[in-house]
């Protein structure tokens, strides 16, 4: 009876060592499939944000405005403009046009 519950206990024990290595091997190959995806992702991730920045970079370009004329910005005395209301100057701050901005303009 001793001889055949040792036998069991060899072939279960026997089982358990190949699945253990079953497994490791499995988990093993698994973290190299995720080791290569985060890579990918990264160098994805990576050539987005390139991509992002050199279309910021261009649309900053193309809509930059440099100041020139009566508003040239090294010629305003931004103090002196602290009690203005945009809404009392008659003529849209931010989009300005017509003659009320040519009347401003010319004082």
């Amino acid at each position: 009876m001793d001889a055949a519950m040792n036998k069991m206990v060899e072939e279960h024990e026997a089982i358990v060592r190949k699945m253990a290595k079953e497994k490791k091997s499995a988990m093993v190959s698994l973290e190299q499939k995720h080791t290569e995806a985060l890579k990918g992702f990264k160098k994805e991730i990576l050539q987005n944000f390139t991509d992002f920045l050199l279309e910021l970079k261009a649309n900053i370009l193309l809509h930059a405005q440099v100041p020139g004329g009566p508003f040239d910005a090294c010629k305003v005395d931004f103090d002196a403009l602290c009690d203005v209301v945009s809404d009392k100057l008659g003529f849209d701050v931010y989009f300005p046009s017509g003659a009320t901005l040519e009347e401003f303009v010319s004082k």
